[in-house]
């Protein structure tokens, strides 16, 4: 798989409200670094998910390019965000790597710019604008979910069971590969829906297929078309 490429529309941090908590331990230059590196290298992107510009995260992270090199190359893609020329890595994956380090025999200074780095960046994506966005962005979810199924079916004009081929008598379900539950940004892809009879759908979570590699070893098994998975 490859990073994630991206030309749309993106918000730059410095353009949202982030309430930065005060931390007495650090001089105001250093506050002042940590929260710089956060509103000149942060970005939201159009599903409100937030990213810092790699070149930031030497700052963030208290450590020099080779480090924030092999950080960036271990990261799972769907943490990476490329916009034209400029990398950047999810905000919880930054947190996680503070909080690794916090873990680590450090010195005094570099542990509190540290927790400094992790509540600052948990401060910019807790904004009350971007928690007032997954809010909205939730409420629609719930409205347009009831519908999906019939969605997926007249996009894709579906007349039968997507995994078995049986043809449907009024019992059609979609069926979420990636569960809502684990990626709410999914819950209304089609892409992620595969269309079943009520009877394979009630099979599948029976089973605990309830991601797509799991729901391909479950259809592999009954004899069912992976072709839709």
């Amino acid at each position: 798989m490859v990073e994630k490429k991206n030309e749309i529309s993106i918000r730059k941090a410095s353009n949202i409200e982030i309430k930065f908590p005060e931390n007495k331990e650090l001089t105001e230059e250093e506050q002042r670094t940590t929260r710089d590196a956060i509103k000149t290298g942060g970005i939201v992107d159009d599903k409100g998910k937030a990213y810092i510009n790699k070149t930031k995260l030497t700052s963030l992270f208290c450590t020099d390019k080779s480090a924030v090199n092999k950080f960036y190359g271990d990261l799972e893609e769907e943490d990476k965000f490329v916009n034209g020329s400029s990398k950047y890595a999810s905000v919880p994956a930054c947190v996680k790597e503070t909080t690794k380090r916090l873990e680590q025999n450090r010195p005094q200074v570099e542990r509190s710019r540290l927790k400094d780095s992790r509540d600052c960046m948990n401060a910019f994506i807790d904004s009350p604008e971007l928690e007032k966005e997954r809010t909205i962005a939730s409420d629609r979810i719930k409205k347009e979910l009831p519908n999906i199924t019939k969605k997926k079916i007249k996009s894709e004009n579906i007349t039968c069971d997507q995994l078995t081929g049986e043809p449907f008598e009024n019992d059609a379900e979609g069926h979420h590969k990636v569960r809502k539950a684990d990626d709410p940004d999914k819950a209304l892809d089609l892409d992620n829906i595969v269309v079943t009879k009520k009877k394979n759908h009630q099979i599948i979570h029976s089973e605990g297929a309830n991601d797509p590699e799991k729901l391909k070893v479950l259809a592999e098994k009954k004899g069912w078309s992976t072709e839709h998975i």
